[in-house]
């Protein structure tokens, strides 16, 4: 079991409403192990570090959201 077969287990398990899983484009290694129940969502800018990729993420969540939880995968 890969770190992000683990971590999305881990992160559906949860309590959480929603779980999302921010991504580079067309990044088919990784999203052969996002499992139903997660939502993708791409980031283009990738290359600008993970503050970028968090930016997508918050973009992405619902508007009524108490908490945000960022786990690295």
């Amino acid at each position: 079991m890969t770190v992000i077969d683990m971590t999305l287990k881990n992160a559906l398990k949860s309590q959480c409403d929603e779980v999302l899983v921010v991504l580079e484009p067309d990044n088919s290694e990784i999203l052969s192990h996002v499992p139903k129940g997660v939502s993708i969502i791409e980031n283009p800018e990738r290359q600008e570090g993970i503050g970028s990729s968090i930016r997508a993420g918050i973009k992405a969540v619902r508007e009524v959201t108490d908490a945000v939880i960022f786990l690295n995968g």
